[in-house]
Order: C-alpha cells, then sequence, then structure tokens
C-alpha cells in the first residue's frame, strides 16, 4: 500500500519524468486526497499515457478531481476508474470530462455506484 507521502513524493517524480507510460496504481488505498495529488500532477504531465486506478477508494471527490484535471490533460489515453465507489457527483464530472476531452479513448468504470 502507497501511503499519503508516498504518493506525494511519486506526483512529484511525475511532473518531471518523461518516461513513464504506464502506471499502475491499483488496489492501493489513495482515497480522495490521494486522487487529488494525482489530479494536480496530471493536469502538467504530458507522457503518461495508462494509468489504472481501479480500486483506490477515490469516491466522487478523487474521479471529480481527476475529471478536471483530465480536461487539460492531452497524453492519458487510457484510464481504468472500476471499483472506486464513484457516484451520481463523480459520474457527472465524467461525463463533462468525456464531452471536453479529445483524447481518452479508453474509460473503465465498472463496479462503481453509477445509475
Amino acid at each position: 500500500m502507497i501511503s499519503k507521502s508516498g504518493i506525494t513524493a511519486l506526483a512529484g517524480v511525475l511532473r518531471v519524468n518523461s518516461l513513464i507510460k504506464y502506471l499502475d496504481l491499483s488496489s492501493n488505498n489513495l482515497n480522495k486526497e490521494g486522487g487529488k495529488i494525482l489530479a494536480e500532477t496530471l493536469k502538467t504531465n504530458k507522457t503518461l499515457k495508462i494509468l489504472d486506478l481501479s480500486g483506490t477508494n477515490l469516491g466522487d471527490y478523487g474521479a471529480s478531481a481527476l475529471a478536471s484535471a483530465l480536461q487539460i490533460n492531452t497524453a492519458l489515453l487510457d484510464l481504468n476508474l472500476s471499483r472506486n465507489d464513484i457516484g451520481d457527483i463523480g459520474s457527472i464530472s465524467i461525463s463533462i470530462l468525456l464531452r471536453l476531452n479529445q483524447t481518452l479513448v479508453s474509460l473503465q468504470l465498472a463496479w462503481n455506484l453509477i445509475g
């Protein structure tokens, strides 16, 4: 499990690293705070293509923060948000993202509270 200080350190690396294309943080308890930290990084990261955040307990707040960041991000192609307890609020943010983001080609939302 990655801690808050660990995700903060990783986010710092992602801000300057131009080599990492795929990042799998699945099944880590990032929760909404970790989602917000990653979201801030995604606003400026130009190399990450695939991000797996399945089962990270992001909830609506974390999903909304990521959706906001991905309205700006033009690099990410594949995002897995399955098993994150995303409900109506998070799904509304994601629907806005899908209207504005022109680069994301794959989004997994299985096993959430949408609907």
